[in-house]
């Protein structure tokens, strides 16, 4: 593992050459054209090259790319990976006579890049020969030599907002259009996809969707031109993820060393770095006469608010620790005894059965926690009970003060949703998540059989002959920076800060989600202060049935109805009854299908296809909330946190249909106050 050194600005970075590309299709999966632009220009904006084509055979676009008129090793496609990506793949991969592909790196259900080469092929290995440019071997054991290499990126890695808002923000040309392609589905129904292209051509369609490429296409490079110029980024030097863009910048602010952790130290603290807090207390709110509104607050700017405002862990200091000492940075792997109350402190990753959750239980249980936070539950009536283990660090000091405070500063003077503000934003936002890269990574190689016994997948045409074999190989990225407790600093930290908050309104919080939080407590609101809660929005009524599944009525009568993995369109019907009365059991009240849609890179794999298709689905919610035991007292519903003994949760919440036994039991155990006290004391 290598150290993180400041660098000196680079005030003559250049801004990289590209090129941009894009596909239109039918039924998804089937092209009607990809396009490809590109422009070059010297410092004083002379045009010296520009080129916009447009091929309706995959095959003629990836020659084209590899003719010395096209200028650009790097091609940029907007979540080119989870779309385009695929289309490009498999018509390479079929002419791997030609070309070699390999660079495959995965993100998400996606990719990230992946590198296509032509190469020559030599009877012996060429002296001299760099070992990014062997290739490998032929199927007659000649050895394939690459010439030159072009990259395709997912330009969304950098820039995570769909086109339109990037187009419309960055005041660009050519803005995003709009095509209802539902409409020219269902008007080319029944038709393959040659007849439609040429029908589309003897009408307006075709017109009207290669304007509408054109736009996407020039839209992209324009925007993408903005932010590599941007002053900051073009000081630094592009890359090409946001975490990786913001360490780059931050090395320009940067004026200690920061050791890398060793794979031990990594592997002990890693297991102390958890997100967000996401959390229901009261699933429902109905106004009142005590409680008019449920307000929703967010924190400005939450995790860097913690980076500024406090110091951090630099390098290793003692292994092997079983003595906490609060004047010391450290994690530590503990035992904790967290007395009964409302919303608890420290949150451990539990795992029982088939119940593995994130949860923040009383009781008593074991987990590993930065002293920051295991003091923050020590100030509020916890116990360590035992110390298993821990390291302790060499505190730096306030390493991202003088950073988050000139970026935050520029930000307040953009305007909102310009260049400098995304970037400023992306830059404060994405820099602590690179601190905690995961070294330990999965890649992705093209295999024609020649490795046996290793797991793979493999790839068929629709008669169902094996066309290709992708081994997953482990891969861990020696030579990289990453020091994961100063992550978990960041993480902890802004989970102390946000328990801070519900403890002044303990009992009037209803739901919380990392940086923000709902309740009928008035808090102070300021929109400008960096860690300060801002209102957001107050609500009349509202239902909370799962993280990130909720629907509320807000005072002006629009309905906010959230439900992560479900479509948005087929979810704008449901009321706010609807989920009510899921909340009382009758889930089939919010069932609904997910339409037809493309499968991302991994999905398709295993089905076997670079192409494929996810059919219609039924959906619905089918689990209850189970982070705190849901219970109604009086007609009104509340919750109580998990309580754990021994590694057993005693109160742990009904996923399932109770029988009448059951449901007495706890009736009678969990909601008489006298019995509570009594086990609760236990």
């Amino acid at each position: 593992m290598i150290p993180l050194v400041p660098t000196k600005r680079k005030l003559d970075s250049k801004i990289p050459k590209f090129a941009v590309c894009d596909i239109e299709s039918l039924r998804w999966i089937e092209m009607l054209v990809i396009g490809f632009y590109g422009k070059l220009q010297t410092d004083d904006g002379k045009i010296v090259f520009e080129d916009e084509q447009y091929f309706e055979n995959m095959f003629e676009f990836c020659d084209y790319c590899f003719e010395s008129r096209q200028p650009f090793d790097q091609i940029f496609a907007h979540f080119g990976g989870k779309f385009d990506f695929q289309f490009i793949m498999k018509d390479f991969y079929s002419m791997r006579d030609k070309y070699h592909m390999d660079g495959m790196i995965p993100r998400g259900s996606g990719l990230l890049c992946f590198t296509v080469s032509t190469f020559d092929v030599h009877d012996k290995m060429p002296e001299e020969i760099k070992e990014k440019d062997f290739l490998g071997k032929t199927a007659s054991g000649k050895f394939k030599i690459r010439k030159r290499s072009i990259k395709f990126k997912d330009s969304s890695a950098i820039l995570p907002f769909g086109l339109g808002t990037l187009t419309k923000n960055f005041g660009v040309e050519h803005t995003k259009g709009h095509i209802d392609f539902d409409a020219l589905n269902a008007k080319y129904k029944g038709f393959n996809i040659n007849q439609a292209r040429t029908m589309m051509k003897g009408c307006e369609d075709w017109n009207v969707m290669m304007k509408y490429l054109s736009h996407d296409l020039k839209g992209l490079f324009e925007v993408l031109h903005q932010y590599f110029n941007q002053p900051m980024i073009a000081q630094a030097g592009p890359a090409y993820t946001t975490a990786s863009q913001a360490m780059k910048v931050y090395q320009n602010f940067l004026e200690q060393k920061i050791s890398s952790l060793s794979s031990d130290d990594d592997e002990f603290c890693r297991d102390g770095y958890f997100g967000g807090r996401t959390e229901i207390f009261k699933p429902f709110f109905q106004a009142s006469e005590k409680h008019k509104t449920l307000i929703t607050y967010d924190v400005n700017s939450l995790y860097p608010y913690i980076m500024k405002t406090l110091e951090f862990p630099v390098r290793v200091d003692q292994r092997e620790v079983t003595k906490i000492n609060f004047s010391r940075m450290g994690i530590y792997d503990v035992t904790v005894g967290v007395p009964a109350c409302y919303i608890p402190p420290l949150g451990v990753f539990y795992r029982n059965g088939n119940y593995n959750r994130y949860i923040f239980p009383v009781g008593e249980f074991r987990g590993k926690w930065t002293s920051l936070e295991l003091e923050h539950a020590v100030s509020v009536g916890c116990k360590i009970m035992k110390v298993h283990n821990g390291t302790t660090f060499k505190s730096g000091g306030k390493i991202f003060e003088h950073y988050i405070e000139t970026l935050y500063n520029l930000r307040k003077k953009a305007a909102k949703g310009s260049v400098d503000d995304i970037t400023y934003k992306l830059l404060m936002n994405s820099l602590y998540g690179r601190f905690g890269l995961n070294i330990n990574r999965e890649q992705l190689i093209f295999d024609d059989g020649v490795s046996p016994g290793i797991p793979h997948m493999s790839l068929s045409d629709p008669s169902g002959e094996e066309l290709v074999r992708i081994l997953k190989l482990p891969k861990t990225l020696e030579n990289s920076f990453v020091n994961v407790a100063i992550a978990a600093w960041v993480t902890s930290g802004a989970r102390v800060h946000m328990h801070k908050q519900y403890m002044q309104a303990e009992h009037q919080i209803y739901y919380t989600d990392t940086d923000s939080l709902m309740t009928t407590h008035k808090f102070s609101s300021n929109e400008k202060e960096l860690g300060a809660l801002k209102k957001e929005m107050e609500s009349t009524r509202a239902c909370f049935l799962l993280p990130k599944t909720y629907m509320m009525e807000t005072v002006e009568g629009i309905s906010k109805t959230v439900m992560k993995g479900f479509d948005r369109k087929k979810i704008a019907h449901f009321k706010l009854e609807d989920f009510e009365a899921s909340l009382e059991g009758e889930t089939r009240r919010l069932r609904t299908t997910n339409p037809e849609k493309f499968a991302t890179f991994k999905t398709a794999l295993n089905k076997g296809q670079f192409l494929a298709m996810i059919k219609e689905s039924n959906r619905e919610i089918r689990s209850k909330y189970d982070k705190r035991r849901l219970f109604k007292v009086a007609g009104e519903w509340d919750s109580e946190p998990l309580n754990i003994r021994h590694d057993i949760i005693y109160n742990k919440p009904c996923t399932k249909a109770m029988t009448k036994l059951e449901k007495f039991e706890r009736e009678y155990f969990y909601d008489n106050p006298s019995v509570k006290e009594i086990v609760r004391s236990l």
